[in-house]
């Protein structure tokens, strides 16, 4: 569970000294932010957002040090509390804004070349906006944790034990699978690390224990109870899915079938 803060806890992710220094000054006068890190650099600002709950990043998306919109797709992909956004750009790409809004859930874009655009009126909005995020935020965590519910109990309906660390690892890939929306993905560079992220364990270690868990539902549970809970043919010479075959299938029988979706190991 998530530790709650007074203070909204704010990343800054801009490589301009001189920008940064203003909004570091606007930061000391607004109470209610407190500054958790700074950074003009992709890799840094993601490795900041990996270990530690930020509230709300202010991007700049021209970074020296990296790609802003790239580290937005890669934030969105991390399994955390997804943080309250606002960008800064020079760009004025309609198609590029777009982008943001609609498939990167940005929640401000503020435009520097407007004559209006300050620091200190970006805190100002974030400061009005970020309670309706807060609470967008908690609905999300109802749905997951409904979500979780039900996916722990098809598993355990197919003969899945929760005594099985792999167990685990299937549950949190398919929840991780509700929010991807690419049907293409290789499950060994994307969900594997992903996971190992989130559990701080090895990719290695997700694999394996994923398929003895598998391998010992297989050979425990009976014919009738798998052909009835996991209605799937098994493309196989060992006689069980693999785990990219079995994650694949169960996101079928979850969220319903696509004709692109495919899962590859």
């Amino acid at each position: 569970m998530k530790k709650m803060y007074e203070k909204i806890k704010l990343l800054l992710i801009e490589d301009n000294i001189n920008q940064r220094l203003e909004f570091k000054t606007c930061i000391h006068f607004h109470k209610q932010f407190e500054l958790y890190g700074e950074t003009g650099s992709e890799k840094e600002a993601l490795n900041i957002l990996k270990n530690g709950y930020i509230d709300v990043i202010v991007l700049d998306l021209e970074l020296q040090e990296g790609n802003g919109i790239q580290l937005a797709e890669r934030m969105r992909e991390l399994p955390i509390d997804q943080p309250f956004v606002a960008v800064t750009t020079n760009n004025c790409s309609e198609s590029i804004l777009q982008y943001l809004r609609k498939e990167l859930k940005v929640d401000f874009i503020f435009q520097k070349a407007n004559s209006s655009y300050t620091p200190n009126q970006v805190l100002f909005i974030i400061e009005k906006a970020f309670k309706y995020h807060k609470s967008k935020n908690a609905n999300i965590s109802e749905e997951k944790q409904l979500l979780r519910k039900s996916i722990s109990q098809e598993l355990q309906n197919i003969g899945f034990s929760i005594k099985y660390i792999g167990t685990e690892y299937i549950t949190a890939a398919l929840l991780l699978l509700s929010e991807i929306q690419d049907d293409y993905y290789q499950i060994s560079k994307t969900i594997y690390p992903a996971l190992a992220t989130q559990y701080q364990t090895d990719p290695a270690n997700i694999e394996k224990a994923i398929r003895m868990a598998i391998e010992h539902v297989w050979n425990n549970a009976s014919l009738i109870q798998l052909q009835k809970h996991y209605p799937f043919d098994v493309n196989n010479k060992n006689g069980r899915p693999s785990n990219g075959e079995f994650i694949s299938n169960m996101k079928i029988r979850l969220y319903g079938k696509s004709e692109k979706t495919q899962l590859y190991s």
